[in-house]
């Protein structure tokens, strides 16, 4: 697991994409960069058809046109280990629950608001007892309402913060331009 030296961040995800968290960063570029979304006659005919009534070529170009690419696991892991894990955790707090279909209602605000207060720091007290790495992506609007969370995810020395988009925003509903701009508005 790629290892992230902790740094002092003024400004949240902005210094986070320009002080060593550049693989994150670039990976998300990339898949957004290369993701087209659905033409709206595709998508308007998936929602009224069951998967079902599907064609075989069609449930085949649908899951294909999204399958991972080869296979990355190497022939073996170092140490001999058997196995390798991945922790990561998405510090979405209102972002998921209240703003990212304008439901700004007082219930899903303060289930969003429980991630950032009480959440986030038990799961990074475990990891730290536990000495466990982990991966955090965070939308741009977490960092904004809660900045804090910056320094507690960075404090151990050995997390890493990856961007999760500007406001967890759909990005399978977004044309290609709009994705792009709220990918370079989250980093900026």
């Amino acid at each position: 697991m790629h290892t992230v030296r902790p740094t002092r961040v003024p400004s949240a995800l902005r210094s986070a994409a320009l002080r060593g968290f550049t693989l994150p960063i670039a990976a998300a570029a990339l898949v957004c960069s290369s993701c087209q979304p659905a033409t709206v006659a595709q998508s308007e005919e998936a929602e009224n058809e069951p998967g079902w009534r599907w064609s075989d070529e069609r449930v085949e170009s649908t899951v294909n046109a999204v399958r991972a690419g080869r296979n990355l696991q190497p022939e073996s892991w170092p140490g001999g280990a058997r196995v390798a894990v991945l922790l990561s955790f998405d510090v979405d707090n209102e972002t998921v629950t209240g703003l990212r279909f304008g439901d700004a209602t007082v219930g899903s605000l303060s289930q969003g608001q429980y991630g950032a207060r009480v959440a986030l720091p038990r799961v990074v007290d475990l990891l730290e007892v536990k000495g466990i790495p982990a991966s955090f992506f965070v939308p741009a609007w977490s960092f904004r309402l809660n900045p804090h969370q910056v320094d507690l995810i960075q404090a151990a020395g050995h997390h890493e913060i990856a961007v999760h988009g500007w406001i967890h925003e759909l990005n399978s509903s977004l044309e290609a331009d709009e994705e792009r701009a709220l990918l370079e508005r989250a980093v900026s």
